[in-house]
């Protein structure tokens, strides 16, 4: 049967089409719960035990494209429609199949050529060679197609990175669930040994939820500088492109400073006005910067280990928790008299990073979306680029 991963390091499990039962890593249960599907089976057991329902156990293999993660969404945008309808755009569609052909003859140093010592000076040696020999005519292809051949290639990197750091911050988050799980099992004895209903676990286990967590916020913050960056770098693309261009690193913050100049300015306000109206990217960045610069790490550095308390509303359940600290709408930890953080509202932290990815994919669809509509509505037969030095008649 289904079962679905919830905060405090339990399960909630399907046991027939209408009864669920709350489980924790020893698999002791609570009575069923009779619900009309998962939704409302959640919403009980958050009344019953505190919990929020996270995600369905497999969908952290990303292969089966189950919610909420949207995976084969980002995947349709970032691997797909962005790189191919790029091509589109820039030689026009009636040029398509000579771009990619031609794409074929280019040296093999510009897609495989590694950063190990020497490689700059052979990459560089190649492409001058290159350059030198589209001028001269020695090769079918002309200066302008290299241009935008090497801009695509630098798109398709682009995208690669943005979706790397996003499957980096969800399996980060997937290993948080299985280390707060298996901290319960492995550190509950010393709560039985102390005779005492809940310990603080500070140690190996701790330490990597803390790494895990640190990785998930700083791998989210990352992609949404590299979402910066792509816009930038579609901003810069004249159509054609006449010279390849290293686009610069652009931190999220800086979309708001951007003059549109390929981009219409409507698109661009249009990205900044989401980004600036996700509640959840001021607490997230705010953490990003808090652990690169502060202590913050040592707060989460910490688990939570119990049975049968209110942290799980006296059900004899096991349980871990660790605690999101109390933040102001702008993102900044409630503070005073020099403590740097409350966790009075009893949120998880794992309930947090979830609500930071999902935010960030929204995000990262939204201006997938309106960037390839952008390219394909202004995609035209004939841009009257040469890209060839026999061009077709």
């Amino acid at each position: 049967m289904n079962r679905y991963f919830t905060t405090k390091g339990l399960f909630l499990r399907e046991i027939d089409s209408k009864r669920y039962v709350l489980e924790d890593i020893f698999g002791n249960c609570t009575l069923p719960i009779r619900a009309d599907g998962i939704e409302s089976a959640s919403a009980k057991a958050n009344k019953l035990c505190g919990v929020e329902l996270l995600c369905h156990e497999a969908t952290l293999d990303l292969s089966l494209n189950l919610p909420p993660f949207q995976w084969f969404e980002l995947e349709k945008y970032y691997v797909s429609n962005l790189t191919d309808q790029f091509r589109y755009w820039q030689v026009g569609t009636t040029s398509v199949s000579t771009f990619d052909l031609l794409s074929r003859l280019l040296p093999n140093g510009y897609f495989h050529l590694g950063f190990g010592e020497g490689s700059r000076e052979q990459l560089e040696e190649i492409d001058n060679m290159v350059h030198s020999a589209a001028k001269t005519g020695q090769v079918p292809f002309t200066s302008e197609y290299i241009a935008i051949r090497l801009s695509h290639i630098q798109l398709i990197r682009i995208c690669s990175d943005l979706m790397s750091l996003m499957q980096r911050a969800i399996n980060a988050f997937a290993e948080l669930l299985a280390i707060q799980r298996a901290t319960i099992k492995n550190e509950y004895w010393a709560a039985v040994q102390m005779d005492t209903p809940e310990i603080v676990h500070t140690g190996p286990s701790s330490y990597k939820a803390a790494t895990s967590i640190t990785y998930c916020v700083i791998s989210l913050c990352t992609s949404l500088d590299i979402s910066s960056k792509l816009v930038h770098f579609l901003n810069g693309c004249s159509r054609p492109i006449l010279r390849f261009k290293n686009v610069q690193s652009k931190h999220f913050s800086d979309l708001s400073k951007m003059r549109a100049t390929v981009l219409p300015m409507e698109l661009v306000e249009r990205v900044v006005a989401r980004g600036k109206n996700e509640r959840q990217f001021s607490s997230l960045t705010q953490l990003r910067h808090d652990l690169v610069h502060s202590t913050t790490i040592l707060e989460m550095e910490k688990i939570f280990i119990g049975f049968q308390t209110g942290e799980v509303n006296e059900l004899p359940l096991h349980y871990s928790h660790m605690p999101w600290r109390d933040c102001l709408v702008s993102g900044q930890p409630v503070r005073y008299l020099g403590r740097d953080y409350f966790t009075s509202k009893g949120v998880d932290i794992e309930w947090q990073l979830l609500a930071w990815i999902l935010s960030v994919i929204d995000y990262h669809l939204f201006v997938g979306e309106a960037l390839y509509k952008f390219m394909k509505s202004n995609s035209v037969d004939d841009v009257g680029v040469q890209l060839s030095v026999n061009p077709r008649s």
